[in-house]
């Protein structure tokens, strides 16, 4: 379907599924930015796949720091946003050279925090799971101009019966796809995954940074710490269809700081 809308990127108020060619670069750098310690493999399998996995980005040391951060602030709570006021070790893993290079590489310019999160329960395996791009919730609630922001999961957790891996959509990233009432259609999802060979289920050690691009179609993120970077030339807008703004424990719209 062709949207005839003056928003390349609409949802919500269309009247039938839409699944309309991706605008943006997925790599807005050029391949003389690249960060020396990331290969050019590297950059085209994101490039092409929508996602990548980098193993053993953090030391064990590392893990089992964030471990104790993550327990302590999720003791009496079930979910816990803006990660890196919660706890010093969380503000350190957002301002790892390492992490804002490759963001800063990605979407060509200095970055902030959209949003963070840690979750306290695990999706079990076998559980149903429904199929989401962060970007159009970003671009329809948020008002995010452009696919220019990041998704990063830290991974902290062994693989588990009781801990579902992430599943992704790869290529759908070069798609994006409206939601007419909300929904997304199964037809949808199945066409992208015929499209582009199936799906992946991601379920990297300890210690391992998922990067995913914003349009990625993909599941839930389990119990992993969520790390959401957008550019600072791409900061929000009003949100679509007069909805109003979500709080910015969710999305950080009132003076972003560059990191």
């Amino acid at each position: 379907m062709i949207s005839l809308c003056r928003d390349p990127y609409p949802s919500r108020a269309i009247s039938d599924h839409l699944l309309a060619r991706r605008l943006e670069p997925v790599i807005w750098s050029e391949d003389s930015e690249r960060p020396a310690w990331l290969s050019p493999e590297q950059a085209q399998q994101y490039a092409d796949s929508g996602y990548l996995v980098l193993d053993n980005f953090l030391n064990r040391q590392q893990v089992i720091e964030l471990l104790a951060a993550r327990s302590v602030c999720l003791d009496q709570q079930t979910v816990v946003r803006n990660l890196d006021q919660q706890h010093a070790a969380f503000a350190d893993l957002a301002r790892k050279p390492e992490l804002l290079e490759l963001m800063r590489y990605l979407v060509a310019s200095d970055v902030y925090l959209h949003q963070s999160s840690a979750h306290a329960q695990a999706t079990l395996k076998g559980q149903q799971q429904d199929w989401r791009s962060d970007f159009e919730i970003w671009h329809i609630e948020d008002g995010m101009p452009q696919m220019r922001a990041v998704q990063c999961f830290v991974v902290l957790d062994q693989p588990s019966r009781f801990n579902a891996p992430l599943q992704v959509l790869p290529g759908s990233h070069k798609t994006y796809v409206g939601r007419p009432n909300n929904e997304l259609a199964d037809e949808s999802v199945a066409m992208l995954s015929h499209q582009n060979g199936g799906e992946d289920a991601v379920e990297p050690m300890p210690g391992s940074l998922i990067v995913m691009d914003s349009n990625i179609l993909h599941t839930s993120e389990g119990q992993h710490l969520a790390f959401a970077f957008n550019s600072m030339d791409n900061c929000l807008t009003k949100p679509a269809y007069g909805l109003a703004p979500r709080s910015e424990a969710l999305a950080t719209r009132i003076a972003p700081n560059s990191l």
